[in-house]
């Protein structure tokens, strides 16, 4: 886990984990100050499979992803500032 004094000011960062999963994963979001944050779900062709946001510094979020077929997905977060992207993989 990414502690909150690791962050340059007004940043963020997140780790997913089981990666690679069978179903659902944990998306772990740690900021330095509360924002609203984007998350969207693509597949590997670029279709939005899913989206959901919520206000907060830092929070564990979980997806179910047990509903896709297995293979690359791309997992975006943004706070209004920056966007990180992530690759999740599901068998």
């Amino acid at each position: 886990a990414v502690e909150k004094t690791d962050l340059k000011p007004n940043s963020f960062s997140y780790d997913l984990f089981p990666n690679p999963t069978d179903g659902t994963f944990t998306l772990r979001y740690t900021s330095t100050d509360a924002r609203l944050v984007n998350v969207r779900l693509y597949d590997n062709i670029g279709r939005l499979l899913t989206e959901t946001s919520w206000h907060d510094q830092n929070r564990d979020f979980e997806i179910d992803v047990s509903r896709y077929s297995a293979g690359l997905y791309h997992i975006y977060v943004s706070d209004g500032r920056q966007t990180v992207v992530k690759k999740l993989f599901k068998r």
